[in-house]
């Protein structure tokens, strides 16, 4: 199961402009005048498409307006494939999560404040720390841990987020890569969200 997420920090992001609303909107996105909050939640979908189409084809483009967002079906279509997404808000926070594949996708959002605290003084590994910089890149990743820690059951220091190589984030367990987990980070202004998602026949979920 590919999963991909984002988050907006509505209050940061105040009104699009008309440039940005016409670079970002495909032609059938902006029939009926879009409101500020339509267009977050239409972007906030394209960017998690994207993080999970873009894990098939590192080389994939990221043209906004290629990325047609059908709200009511909860749906992202692209000519590259569909993905499924739904929103959610915490405060001021809008978060959006995508997905492909049969499983069970969960996410979290918080402050970074919030998911400090969440993490009850637990701190990232030596090798989840390498080349991390920055409150909230930090603190996306304290909150993802302990959402995986608490779903599947396991301890702090056996859950890791690595990056081998350049590519996006990976779940392991106990040293080894777990490919039946998914993970998205997200993080904007205030605001640090994830989503985690197990496919269907995965042994870890408890």
């Amino acid at each position: 199961m590919i999963v991909g997420n984002d988050v907006v920090d509505l209050e940061l992001m105040g009104e699009p402009s008309e440039g940005f609303v016409a670079r970002v909107l495909a032609p059938e996105e902006r029939r009926a005048p879009p409101t500020a909050a339509d267009v977050w939640r239409l972007w906030a979908a394209k960017e998690a498409a994207f993080k999970i189409l873009a894990r098939r084809d590192r080389r994939l483009p990221f043209v906004h307006a290629r990325f047609v967002v059908d709200v009511e079906a909860g749906l992202v279509r692209h000519p590259r494939g569909e993905v499924r997404v739904r929103w959610g808000q915490h405060g001021a926070a809008l978060g959006c999560v995508g997905w492909q594949g049969a499983g069970a996708c969960t996410t979290a959002v918080a402050t970074a404040e919030e998911a400090e605290a969440a993490a009850a003084g637990f701190t990232l590994g030596a090798r989840e720390a390498s080349g991390v910089t920055g409150l909230l890149s930090v603190a996306v990743r304290l909150l993802a841990k302990n959402l995986l820690c608490r779903r599947l059951g396991r301890s702090w220091t056996d859950v890791e987020l690595l990056r081998p190589g350049a590519g996006p984030p990976e779940v392991w367990l106990g040293g080894a890569p777990a490919p039946d987990i998914g993970i998205s980070l997200a993080h904007d202004g205030r605001f640090v969200a994830c989503a985690v998602g197990l496919d269907a026949s995965a042994r870890y979920w408890p």
